[in-house]
């Protein structure tokens, strides 16, 4: 589809400074999508904003897409990292799909993006499509308790590498959620209850990635943030060492 020239309608007046900044950086077209929802990619510096065809702009959606952006423009590219590391181990591999991959980037970037959306005055329940979706129902749950390691007497515990994935994915969704009407304590505990270790390790990068500041200036004898991912891809690798990955 052709590029939108006005794209004036998606624009107020706090996300207008925001489009002029990384105008200033990128190359930036916008075109409509054929499905309802906003998404941006980039390469280099030019970067596509993807607007919905179906419904009237919203300004809300194009300046969270403007945030990921911008999270890129500090060169902090956490998510990207994280998958080429886990390209590069059989063992990751197993138990980390490309799907989940490309969400722990998208939480990362949100972790981020969040309390400046908020600053420049867009309503809390407008920043993720799915706001009042639960992200870890007491189903989801129970699904993973039974199915995440199944103890056997006379050979090794085997586990579930799609219910892992399902419970890292679940981990970051929860962290990351906006939504703070919905109280996440009880599963939240349940969830580490089914493996403490497991949960420790996802937590501490977690709070490792909150304190980071993406948009610091940084010596080049200073640590950035692929310290913090190799901290946790291989905080992983020892975690799946000698367990008995298998497909139930």
């Amino acid at each position: 589809m052709n590029s939108i020239t006005d794209i004036s309608p998606y624009l107020n007046e706090s996300s207008r400074s925001l489009w002029e900044q990384l105008n200033s950086k990128y190359k930036i077209t916008v075109r409509f999508n054929d499905v309802n929802e906003y998404s941006i990619y980039s390469e280099g510096q030019n970067a596509t904003v993807l607007v919905d065809l179906t419904n009237k702009p919203c300004v809300a959606s194009f300046a969270h897409e403007l945030l990921h952006l911008l999270i890129r423009s500090t060169q902090t590219y956490a998510g990207s990292t994280i998958a080429l590391t886990v390209q590069e181990s059989p063992m990751l591999r197993l138990v980390m799909t490309d799907n989940l991959l490309q969400h722990i980037g998208n939480c990362l970037d949100h972790a981020k993006m969040l309390p400046l959306y908020l600053e420049m005055g867009f309503e809390r329940h407008l920043f993720i499509k799915d706001y009042a979706i639960p992200k870890l129902t007491a189903d989801e749950l129970k699904m993973i308790q039974q199915n995440f390691c199944h103890t056997h007497i006379f050979r090794k515990n085997s586990y579930n590498p799609i219910i892992i994935d399902l419970y890292i994915g679940k981990f970051f969704a929860i962290k990351a959620c906006p939504n703070t009407t919905t109280n996440y304590s009880v599963l939240l505990h349940s969830l580490k209850e089914v493996d403490q270790n497991l949960w420790q390790i996802l937590d501490n990068f977690w709070l490792s990635w909150l304190e980071y500041d993406i948009f610091k200036k940084r010596e080049i004898f200073e640590e950035d943030y692929h310290a913090l991912i190799w901290k946790f891809t291989d905080d992983m690798k020892n975690w799946l060492s000698n367990k008995n990955i298998k497909f139930i």
